[in-house]
């Protein structure tokens, strides 16, 4: 059977359920696989990291909420990736 479904908490709570495998970005499954709920399964095929690009119109219109909105995203992003680095 093979299940497809863009849903990134279905395949895990599919994956816990014993239906299956997944490949899933690491974020999402940090702390299921630090409890030991889930277990990394063929680390040499992991997927390669993909780019993450914020898209927004011209600086000269752009509101104060804009902005505080991608400064934070951009310190999300930056703690996320320094706790998996770490």
């Amino acid at each position: 059977m093979r299940m497809v479904n863009a849903a990134s908490p279905v395949y895990q709570a599919a994956c816990v359920a014993g239906l299956g495998i997944i490949q899933a970005p690491y974020v999402g499954l940090r702390e299921l696989l630090a409890s030991g709920t889930l277990i990394r399964l063929l680390p040499e095929c992991e997927a390669r990291p993909m780019p993450l690009s914020l898209v927004y119109a011209s600086q000269r219109n752009q509101s104060a909420r804009v902005r505080v909105v991608m400064d934070w995203l951009a310190r999300v992003v930056t703690e996320h990736c320094a706790q998996d680095a770490g």
